[in-house]
């Protein structure tokens, strides 16, 4: 009697066990940009005035945005964008597979961290 318990006792531990495991894991999964999809769809339901009108919003609220960067970020955001033609460029020319360029930029990045301020 004493061992079909033990064996009971380790069956649920070893269920509970993968159970919240299988949660954890679930939980770190990336997950998409809630409400793509519902953001398209209005999108494809605005009228031209909306639209244009979405669109002056969001040029404000890049700029405004713009304006809180810090020197040291302004900089970097150039040099980001010089490589990234630099790698188009590459690519539009045949010299570069998508897969090449996509690491040379990976690798850009890492040699040159973003700065905070």
């Amino acid at each position: 009697m004493r061992i079909s318990s033990i064996r009971t006792v380790v069956a649920l531990t070893t269920l509970v066990g993968a159970a919240l495991f299988s949660v954890g894991t679930l939980q770190a999964q990336p997950t998409t940009r809630a409400g793509a999809a519902e953001r398209r769809e209005k999108l494809k339901n605005m009228t031209p005035e909306e639209r244009k009108a979405a669109l002056e919003k969001a040029k404000a609220n890049r700029k405004e945005h713009a304006g809180k960067l810090s020197d040291a970020q302004k900089a970097w955001a150039k040099s980001e964008a010089a490589e990234v033609k630099s790698i188009r460029d590459g690519v539009k020319a045949g010299t570069l597979t998508k897969e090449t360029a996509a690491a040379q930029l990976k690798a850009w990045r890492a040699a040159n961290p973003r700065p905070t301020s």
